[in-house]
């Protein structure tokens, strides 16, 4: 029969393999989080270039919106990612500030949830043209 202290060494031996494993598995899934975080971040990235190329939308016609519209239009599109089904007064197009014609929303929450990190991008870009500039 063997000691114990040969059994707890063998058990300390193997409970430092389950932890030297649990710690590679923790990194793995520390860097996949981190992948999906990036990847998230570069599609509203895009979605931003993509109303700044396609459509048009220059600084200036963002600055014009001075009321929070793009705030309130970023909220619809959070709204509608998280209650798709929800019409009328209290759906998405309550806050909705602009006409019916431009309110595009997705089947997909991702997409919707894409625009309207766009959005907020778009609002914190024209806040920050508002702040003044800070002598050197």
């Amino acid at each position: 029969m063997p000691s114990l202290a040969a059994v707890n060494a063998e058990g300390a031996f193997y409970l430092e393999q389950e932890l030297a494993k649990a710690k590679r598995k923790l990194a793995e899934v520390e860097r996949e989080r981190d992948d999906l975080k990036a990847a998230f971040c570069c599609s509203i990235a895009v979605e931003r270039m993509r109303h700044i190329k396609v459509e048009g939308w220059t600084p200036e016609h963002d600055d014009a919106h001075s009321k929070g519209e793009m705030a309130m239009a970023a909220l619809s599109y959070i709204f509608h990612a998280i209650f798709p089904h929800v019409e009328g007064r209290v759906g998405p197009m309550r806050w909705w500030p602009w006409g019916k014609s431009w309110w595009k929303p997705s089947d997909d929450p991702i997409r919707d949830l894409e625009k309207a990190g766009a959005l907020i991008a778009a609002e914190i870009d024209r806040r920050l043209r508002l702040r003044p500039e800070v002598p050197e």
